[in-house]
C-alpha cells in the first residue's frame, strides 16, 4: 500500500521499481497515485491519434448525412484543443519525471494485469460529444484523471487483463453516465453495435423531452432534457459487465430512524427573503447576457445562495445577533443525541462543505480563547463556530474534532480510532475529507447534513458513513437543515427527485 511518501522525488522510482520488478502482486494506490505513473509518450500518442481519427470519421460521415453537422464541428475542435493540452502535459510532466537522462518508469513498466477501482463513480466526468444543442443535463465538462483512467483501463484490455469497477452509486447526476461506464468496460462491444459515439448510443437508448422546471433561482421556465428509453435492451447490455451484488446475509447495516432523512427547517428571515430575490435579479440580468460572466454568473450565483441559507440572510454580513440560522438548529439537535447517547459512547458526524478550517497552526489552537470573532472565523470556519456553541452547551473541547486537522495518513487513522472508540463524540468534515473511505461507523448515533452537496451520489455516500456495516446501534438518525424561502431548500428537493428518477430507471 502506497503512503504519502510513495511518490515522493526520493522514493518514486524505488516504490515504482519494486512494482516493475515483481516485488509486489498487489499495490493499493489513491486516484491522484494512480494517475501521476505515466504513460510512455507512444502509448498515449497512440490512442490520442486514434481517438481524433475515429471523431474525425465521424465528423466527416455527419457532415455528409446531416444538416446538424454545425454543431458536431464546433466540439470537435474544442476537444483537438483539449487533446492537444492533454498531449503538452503529458509530454511536460515526462520532462519533469526525467532526471539527467534517466527515464522514469512506465505504467507498461509496471506490469498491471487488473485493475480495481472502489468508489469508480469518481471517474464519471469523461468527456461526451454530442451534436445535440439545448439538452440540459449532458455533460460538457473533462476531468483529466477520468481520461487517464480510460487510458490505462483500454490499455488493460488490449492486452487481456481484467477491469474492475465497485461503486454504490453508479449514475449519479445524469443519464449519459451509463454510457461513460460502457465506453469505459465495454469499448469492443460497442463498436461492434454502432455505438461508440454519444449521439448513436443516445438515439437508440435515450430520447428528449421538455417539460417546466423550478431553476436554481427558484423560477419556472421549460427545460428540455433526456430521458431513458429501451430499457430492456440497454440492460441486456449492461448486463454483460455489470453485476448488482445483494448485501450479503451477515451484513447488517443500521437502519435509519423513521425510514428516512428527517428534514430540520429554519425560518427564513426578512433579510434572507429579500437576499434571495435579489439572486433572482442577477439571474435575469446573467440570462439576458447584461453583464459580464467575469464580474457575476449562474455559478457565483448559486454559491451566493447557499452562504446565504447557511446565515440565514446576506452572507456579508455573517451571522447576526437574533436570527437564528441552521447551525443553532445543528447545535440543539447534537446537543440532544449528545445527551441521548452519553452512556453508550455514541457518536456523530457533521458534514459542511462551506467555510470550512483553513491550515491553522498549533500557536494559532492555543490562541484560540483569546482571538475576536472574526478572527476566529478566518481560521476556523463556520467549524469554529459550530465547536464554541457546542462548548457552551456543555461538550468538552476534547470531545469535537474537525476533519481537517488530520495531515496525514497516520493522523487519519488516530482519529477515525478515537472516534470508533468514543474518544471523539463528534467529528465535523466536508464530503471531500469524509464523504468515501471513512470507516467510523462503529457507535455513530447521528449523521447531519448542515448543507446541501451538489450531487445525489454525495449525499448517499455522507449518509453511508454512519448506516454502514459494523454499526453497534440498531437504527441511526439522519438529518439535513434547510432555511425556508432560501435557494437552497428548492435545490434540495430537486436533488431527491433527480435521484429517484435516474434509481427508478436504473432498478427498472
Amino acid at each position: 500500500a502506497a503512503t504519502d511518501d510513495s511518490f515522493n522525488s526520493q522514493n518514486r522510482k524505488r516504490f515504482l521499481s519494486s512494482i516493475a520488478s515483481g516485488g509486489y502482486r498487489y499495490v493499493l494506490l489513491t486516484f491522484e497515485q494512480f494517475r501521476t505513473i505515466p504513460l510512455s509518450a507512444e502509448t498515449f500518442n497512440k490512442y490520442l491519434g486514434a481517438e481524433l481519427e475515429e471523431l474525425r470519421d465521424y465528423l466527416n460521415d455527419t457532415v455528409a448525412k446531416s444538416t446538424e453537422a454545425k454543431a458536431l464541428q464546433k466540439e470537435f475542435k474544442k476537444r483537438e484543443k483539449a487533446l492537444a493540452k492533454f498531449e503538452a502535459k503529458y509530454k511536460a510532466r515526462w520532462e519533469a519525471l526525467t532526471k539527467e537522462g534517466e527515464a522514469p518508469v512506465t505504467w507498461e513498466e509496471c506490469g498491471f494485469s487488473g485493475l480495481v477501482w472502489d468508489e469508480i463513480q469518481a471517474l464519471k466526468r469523461d468527456i461526451v460529444m454530442s451534436k445535440m444543442e439545448n439538452i440540459a443535463g449532458l455533460p460538457r465538462g473533462e476531468s483529466q484523471r477520468a481520461f487517464d483512467a480510460r487510458v490505462k483501463a483500454h490499455y488493460t484490455l488490449a492486452h487481456k487483463g481484467k477491469v474492475i469497477g465497485l461503486t454504490g452509486t453508479p449514475l449519479t447526476n445524469t443519464l449519459a453516465e451509463a454510457y461513460v461506464w460502457l465506453r469505459f468496460c465495454q469499448p469492443r462491444l460497442l463498436r461492434h453495435l454502432g455505438l461508440w459515439h454519444f449521439d448513436s448510443w443516445a438515439s437508440t437508448f435515450a430520447e428528449p423531452f421538455t417539460s417546466v422546471e423550478m431553476d436554481s433561482v427558484g423560477q419556472f421556465r421549460q427545460q428540455t432534457r433526456l430521458r431513458f428509453q429501451n430499457i430492456p435492451e440497454l440492460l441486456t447490455i449492461l448486463a454483460e459487465c455489470w453485476d448488482r451484488a445483494p448485501e450479503a446475509p451477515e451484513v447488517k447495516k443500521p437502519e435509519i430512524v423513521g425510514g428516512q432523512m428527517r428534514v430540520v427547517e429554519v425560518a427564513g428571515s426578512e433579510g434572507l427573503i429579500e437576499y434571495t430575490k435579489s439572486l433572482a435579479d442577477r439571474a435575469d440580468k446573467v440570462r439576458a447576457r447584461k453583464v459580464d460572466p467575469t464580474e457575476d454568473n449562474m455559478l457565483v450565483i448559486t454559491s451566493d445562495g447557499r452562504k446565504a441559507s447557511l446565515f440565514n440572510g446576506n452572507p456579508e454580513l455573517g451571522f447576526v445577533d437574533g436570527i437564528r440560522t441552521k447551525v443553532d438548529a445543528l447545535v440543539d439537535e447534537v446537543w440532544k443525541y449528545y445527551k441521548e447517547s452519553y452512556a453508550e459512547l455514541g457518536t456523530q458526524i457533521v458534514f459542511c462543505d462551506l467555510y470550512t478550517p483553513k491550515a491553522v497552526e498549533a500557536e494559532e489552537v492555543e490562541q484560540h480563547d483569546i482571538m475576536t470573532e472574526g478572527e476566529r472565523f478566518s481560521a476556523f470556519g463556520v467549524y469554529g463556530v459550530i465547536k464554541d456553541k457546542l462548548i457552551a452547551k456543555g461538550m468538552l473541547a476534547g470531545e469535537i474534532e474537525f476533519a481537517h486537522d488530520a495531515k496525514n495518513d497516520a493522523e487519519r487513522l488516530a482519529q477515525h480510532d478515537r472516534m470508533n472508540r468514543g474518544r471523539c463524540r463528534v467529528i465535523i468534515g466536508s464530503t471531500g475529507k469524509m464523504g468515501t473511505g471513512v470507516n467510523v461507523q462503529d457507535v455513530v448515533y447521528a449523521v447531519h447534513h448542515l448543507d446541501c452537496p451538489w450531487r445525489p451520489d454525495e449525499l448517499e455516500q455522507r449518509t453511508a458513513r454512519g448506516v454502514r456495516d459494523g454499526n453497534k446501534w440498531p437504527a441511526v438518525h439522519v438529518l439535513c437543515y434547510v432555511t425556508q424561502r432560501s435557494l437552497m431548500r428548492a435545490t434540495r428537493e430537486l436533488l431527491g427527485e433527480h435521484h429517484a428518477d435516474l434509481m427508478q430507471a436504473l432498478n427498472a
